[in-house]
């Protein structure tokens, strides 16, 4: 991800990356979600935190606000939450 966003691109064309990333890191989870039944609503939290760390290593780095790429990582997540 970080290396996504060290791209130098736009946030027109890394919104729908990040989201594609955070699809990934979502459905990641619901497999190992599905052999051990373990995330709930603390865990599926405590990985929305993970999901900011990175963006706020991030913006430390880059001295920019990358409040937009957390958005687009949460979207992708959230957009396989259920499956």
């Amino acid at each position: 991800m970080l290396a996504v966003l060290a791209s130098g691109a736009s946030a027109d064309v890394l919104t729908p990356r990040l989201a594609e990333l955070g699809g990934q890191f979502g459905e990641a989870f619901n497999e190992f979600d599905a052999r051990a039944g373990f995330i709930e609503t603390v865990e599926r939290e405590e990985l929305y935190d993970a999901l900011d760390a990175i963006i706020t290593e991030a913006e430390a780095e880059s001295g920019a606000d990358l409040a937009w790429a957390g958005e687009g990582l949460i979207e992708g997540c959230e957009s396989v939450r259920d499956r």
